[in-house]
């Protein structure tokens, strides 16, 4: 019997998983669309195809949607929402619409189970509101998704890996018009689903929000005061809840995500991810803090009447807790683990009259055990305020899958199955945080700021250990390589949802296109957009990027410091113009490299020598220090045709970067070297 291949896709995709709040919405929209591809997948296995890429047997979410008896199932998505098959010709008419309907029917029976469990009642009840809620989410879920697929003869002239991209030129480019009404305060492109306008019908919209958050329960914080959602962020939202009351949702969702291992109602918050090292390290040196930690529980006790306790499940992710004193501090909202933190609990909690008392009390207590702790080696007294997002995706791998299409899809699960393996808290050495999509050449997590430039070394190590497995060679010359992209942001100060935009940006268009992949993007976010950035090419022994991370570890600190504070700032200050300038005028040399401007050595030893009033440096430490400092102002880069040589343009974020890392992120101690040595 002749073969045919199916090519399948659907979206959206990135507006569905990043217009997200919390980093719960996050994971219901990547777990959502895994699961739902997954769905197709089995469609078309059921109608007799084979799925030729990605690989999945043997993958966790796959199994479990298709033996419906997994118990815990899998938490992490780990399918893409594209796939190719090979399917018997006498199906080619039928399979696409079979692997369609199954989507169709999984969404379907998840909205129907949070439309009747979570919001008819409040529909109903509002007058005017209800018929036009029913309207509205109707019309939401059922013309949400955007399915394509493409069937043809194995062998045809045209490579079947393009169909796809052809069959998207088929479509009218009409500009459709939005959704009228007030939209939603997640996915902004939705109208929100009570049907009342803000303006004349104020009222009515706030007693229909307010009727579906009571028969949610008095206490419950799934939906907020000022959230007025869509059909589609509702589903985000009540996904994980019914699943954690439930269990499974029929067909849909045969089994339970994570159970016993995270359950998914309670994922952390952005502020205790940020403070989890800060925790380990409270449960390390506990004859130092038990005192002040039980203290600082009983002042907490005494100032709230509701519950504290919102990371029930959060410190399993981070190997926590131990010991006696850290059962509870380790399960406190987050938000109690900072200043910027308590202000905001007790403004939610408490009235006026009581918040000047509240706050100051609280924050003596958290004061009390960070002086406890002092600031060591070890760690510093305070808990970082910063968390990071970590994005990876390989680099080319969709045009060298038609050449090698068996062996890269080995290699991919290889490295999908040991990055989800790296994550696992029970695993020795694991990298603690939030892994939530690893599938393919992707990876998706959110870590503790110190950790993520540690985390993203080592998944790069991960996948080219995976390649190097499956197709022996050069590891560095063999062509795959994964690019990344790390963006530090503030838990209270930037939106979840705009961290991730800015996390996706710099890996697709400054990772990957400016830089010219198998590279790293790093930024800093502060509440007025991006406050530094930097990038450069991978190299084999960290390079630039291990220097980086030297230098925020060991160039500030300590009795005789490499860099005064304020050094780069100054530098920044006094001579960017300067060397912008001049880089805007270097030519390459010839056989690589860059003519980097002559005069930023000397400016460099001048500052070096002046920066601790005027005192002498050792000549034997400038010149190798210097020379690192000048491969930080101009990272590598890859041309057109694959070349590696520093950029032309100057650049000055590394050294705010490491900055920023030493001054409000603590990197742990390694064994590496000193900020003016190379890396062996």
């Amino acid at each position: 019997m002749t073969e045919r291949i199916l090519h399948f896709t659907f979206g959206p995709v990135q507006g569905f998983i990043n217009d997200a709040r919390r980093l719960r919405d996050f994971w219901a929209g990547s777990f959502l669309l895994s699961l739902l591809s997954g769905h197709a997948m089995k469609a078309a296995v059921n109608a007799g195809a084979t799925i030729d890429f990605p690989k999945v047997d043997g993958d966790a979410l796959f199994e479990a949607l298709r033996t419906a008896s997994a118990d815990p199932g899998p938490y992490i998505g780990s399918l893409p929402n594209r796939f190719r098959a090979t399917i018997p010709k006498d199906q080619a008419q039928n399979i696409g619409a079979h692997c369609a309907t199954a989507i169709t029917d999984a969404w379907m029976e998840i909205s129907n189970a949070i439309w009747n469990n979570y919001v008819q009642d409040a529909a109903s009840y509002s007058a005017g509101g209800g018929g036009a809620a029913k309207e509205i989410w109707d019309r939401q879920v059922n013309s949400f998704w955007d399915i394509s697929w493409v069937t043809g003869e194995s062998g045809d002239e045209i490579r079947d890996d393009n169909w796809l991209d052809q069959r998207k030129n088929w479509r009218a480019h009409l500009q459709l018009a939005g959704e009228g009404g007030d939209h939603c305060r997640l996915m902004g492109q939705f109208q929100e689903i009570s049907g009342f306008h803000r303006i004349g019908e104020k009222e009515q919209q706030a007693e229909f929000w307010s009727q579906l958050r009571d028969r949610l329960g008095k206490d419950n914080l799934d939906v907020q005061q000022d959230e007025r959602l869509s059909a589609i962020a509702l589903i985000k939202r009540f996904f994980p809840v019914e699943l954690s009351k439930k269990g499974r949702i029929g067909a849909a969702v045969p089994f339970t995500p994570g159970k016993d291992i995270l359950n998914i109602r309670h994922w952390p918050s952005t502020s205790y991810i940020a403070a989890a090292p800060w925790l380990k390290r409270l449960e390390q040196e506990r004859a130092d803090v038990e005192a002040s930690c039980h203290a600082y529980l009983k002042t907490i006790s005494e100032t709230f009447r509701s519950q504290t306790f919102g990371e029930w499940e959060s410190p399993k992710l981070f190997g926590l807790p131990g010991q006696d004193h850290m059962r509870s501090v380790a399960k406190l909202d987050g938000h109690l683990l900072h200043a910027d933190g308590i202000q905001t609990l007790v403004k939610e909690a408490l009235k006026s009259d009581q918040l000047r008392a509240a706050t100051s009390n609280l924050n003596s207590g958290l004061d009390k055990i960070c002086k406890s702790l002092g600031q060591r080696d070890s760690g510093p007294c305070r808990a970082s305020e910063f968390y990071a997002v970590l994005r990876m995706d390989g680099d080319r791998i969709g045009e060298q899958i038609r050449e090698r299409k068996e062996v890269i899809k080995e290699a991919l699960f290889t490295f999908t199955s040991n990055v989800a393996k790296s994550f696992d808290h029970r695993a020795e050495n694991a990298i603690h945080g939030v892994l939530v999509y690893a599938g393919g050449d992707d990876v998706l997590a959110i870590v503790p700021a110190q950790d993520a430039i540690e985390a993203a070394l080592r998944l790069r190590e991960i996948f080219l250990d995976a390649f190097e497995f499956h197709i022996p060679g050069n590891r560095e010359q063999a062509g795959f390589t994964i690019s990344a992209s790390i963006v530090y942001a503030h838990f209270k100060r930037s939106p979840l949802s705009m961290v991730l935009r800015e996390s996706e940006h710099y890996l697709d268009a400054v990772a990957k296109n400016e830089t010219g992949r198998n590279a790293i993007a790093i930024a800093l976010l502060k509440p007025g957009g991006v406050a530094c950035d930097w990038a450069s090419t991978f190299e084999s022994n960290g390079g630039r990027v291990k220097f980086l991370a030297d230098l925020a570890r060991s160039g500030f600190g300590g009795t005789d410091p490499d860099f005064a504070k304020g050094f780069f700032h100054k530098f920044l200050h006094k001579y960017r113009a300067l060397l912008e300038i001049e880089s805007n005028s270097i030519a390459p040399r010839e056989g690589g490299g860059a003519a980097i401007p002559e005069f930023l050595e000397p400016l460099l030893l001048h500052e070096l020598r002046q920066q601790f009033g005027g005192r002498d440096i050792p000549t034997s430490a400038d010149n190798d220090k210097i020379e690192r400092l000048k491969e930080l102002f101009f990272p590598l880069k890859s041309d057109e045709c694959g070349k590696v040589r520093p950029s032309k343009q100057v650049s000055f974020g590394a050294g705010l970067i490491a900055r920023f890392l030493a001054s409000e992120v603590h990197l742990p101690p390694t064994e590496s070297t000193a900020v003016g040595e190379r890396s062996k």
